[in-house]
């Protein structure tokens, strides 16, 4: 098995364009804290890590949205929008660890989706690359953005089978209110989405 770690959301498009080719089986891992989840792979040839896939990319605090790539932590970005009294409206399992991409490949929303939804509902926007290499986007990074197919929903708790990600967005929300939406964005190696959060619900996507 080989473990490749692309730089970049086109690297890894390219990646799963060659392999692809050569019909070997692509795994993609983010923080490896849901590997246990879902059907076991029936075989691995290359695994997709996105270790270096772990920016934030930008804060626009001011319109409550962020923009990172799939590999960053949800501790991390948390840690970001904190600085602007905001924060990301969902609770996955080991925030440390886990990282934007896992989380909505897994749709893992932790127990604030009770307040305000699952992630499925929150991604408006989304960038991502199809097994065969092929890039794809769908949506944009405004909520009233009906642009092209809602693939955003189906790469939502797909967990890594329809794409990898290499970039996500995710909704912000402030500590001082509390609006009813949260929005958020991913990209995912394969993969952007944008999504509603709340100020314990504001905005915040990826690009």
């Amino acid at each position: 098995m080989r473990i490749v770690e692309p730089q970049s959301g086109e690297e890894a498009a390219e990646i799963l364009r060659c392999a692809n080719e050569d019909g070997a089986a692509v795994i993609p891992r983010g923080g490896g804290t849901k590997s246990d989840w879902g059907n076991p792979p029936a075989r691995t040839d290359v695994m997709l890590s996105t270790a270096r896939l772990n920016r934030v990319i930008e804060h626009a605090w001011a319109d409550l949205t962020v923009t990172v790539e799939a590999g960053c932590t949800i501790a991390e970005l948390q840690r970001t929008l904190a600085r602007h009294g905001q924060r990301l409206a969902v609770d996955p399992l080991w925030p440390e660890k886990a990282t934007v991409g896992g989380v909505l490949s897994a749709n893992d929303s932790g127990v604030l989706r009770l307040r305000y939804g699952g992630l499925r509902d929150l991604v408006i926007g989304v960038k991502l690359a199809l097994t065969d290499g092929t890039v794809a986007q769908s949506g944009g990074k405004v909520v009233k953005n009906v642009a092209g197919y809602d693939l955003s929903k189906l790469v939502t708790g797909a967990f890594g089978t329809a794409i990898t990600f290499s970039e996500t967005a995710r909704a912000a929300s402030s500590r001082s209110w509390s609006p009813s939406l949260s929005r958020l964005r991913s990209i995912a190696a394969s993969c952007v989405a944008t999504a509603p959060t709340d100020p314990d619900a504001t905005e915040a996507m990826l690009e």
